[in-house]
């Protein structure tokens, strides 16, 4: 159990359980760290879906979690499962995200009577995608030739502006070329030099 446990912990999951006759949420002391809470602070591990809706989903992503409830409750299939990530609201105010896992269990007529699941903070990872995709679009629209390579040389990326300064509207010419392939050969010893002396320094 410890160990368990702590693999929650370091992996930012949090277990949850709806009672639909109840009407209820369960959580456990992992799901309310995921929030930046406790159980003492929040009292208690039950809470009605309204409480929780207002005091942890952002109010733009409601509808979102209310679409993929409802068809928890109406599927036919016992094996049903879903997956999705949306906006959350930490207790200290600021805007994260999650990615909630989650399944049914039907009675004897096949009616849902319980979901359970797994939230898992992805906040970082969110984050860091933004930031990758400003990254890109600044890249993109950038009138200068520009040209991302890898540690080893690899182009992994490259704009409009390189595509037309080497003579070419595909970027399959040269994503996935070393670079060194695109400098002319007098120009290539000195090149080398310079990015091993920037790695050196790095």
């Amino acid at each position: 159990e410890a160990q368990l446990s702590n693999a929650m912990k370091i992996a930012k999951l949090g277990y949850w359980e709806y009672d639909v006759a109840k009407d209820l949420f369960t959580f456990n002391d992992h799901f309310y760290s995921i929030f930046r809470t406790s159980v003492e602070k929040v009292g208690g591990y039950t809470m009605s879906p309204a409480r929780y809706a207002q005091t942890f989903l952002h109010p733009d992503d409601m509808q979102v979690v209310a679409v993929e409830m409802k068809k928890a409750f109406e599927t036919s299939d016992p094996n049903f499962s879903r997956q999705l990530e949306h906006r959350i609201i930490y207790a200290d105010g600021e805007v994260g995200y999650i990615a909630v896992r989650f399944f049914v269990v039907k009675d004897d007529q096949g009616r849902t009577i319980k979901t359970f699941g797994a939230n898992q903070d992805i906040t970082e990872r969110k984050r860091k995608e933004e930031e990758l995709n400003h990254l890109s679009n600044a890249v993109s629209m950038s009138r200068d030739s520009i040209v991302v390579s890898d540690l080893e040389g690899k182009i992994v990326e490259v704009n409009q502006a390189a595509l037309k300064m080497y003579g070419t509207d595909k970027k399959n010419d040269l994503v996935g070329r070393n670079y060194v392939e695109l400098v002319v050969p007098e120009d290539r010893h000195r090149m080398l030099e310079n990015i091993q002396h920037a790695l050196s320094h790095g």
